[in-house]
């Protein structure tokens, strides 16, 4: 019998305003492929004696066909 093995792996989302680690058990995107990635956001995570602060449990992630841009209002 065979026993399936989790692996959780983290990459890193970087918006222009900021940078966050996420963590998944798939495999992470292509540095500098545009994301969305959905999730529950936590603090003081430890994986493998390494602290990574506040991150992201990724439960859901869809890959944009382009970067998103700053969304602004359009006057009337």
């Amino acid at each position: 019998m065979r026993t399936a093995r989790l692996v959780a792996v983290t990459y890193q989302l970087d918006d222009g305003t900021g940078k966050i680690r996420v963590i998944t058990n798939s495999t992470p995107p292509p540095k500098g492929t545009p994301v969305e990635v959905r999730g529950r956001v936590q603090s003081g995570v430890v994986l493998l004696n390494k602290g990574f602060g506040t991150t992201v449990q990724e439960n859901h992630r869809r890959v944009l066909r382009s970067a998103p841009g700053p969304q602004f209002a359009r006057k009337p």
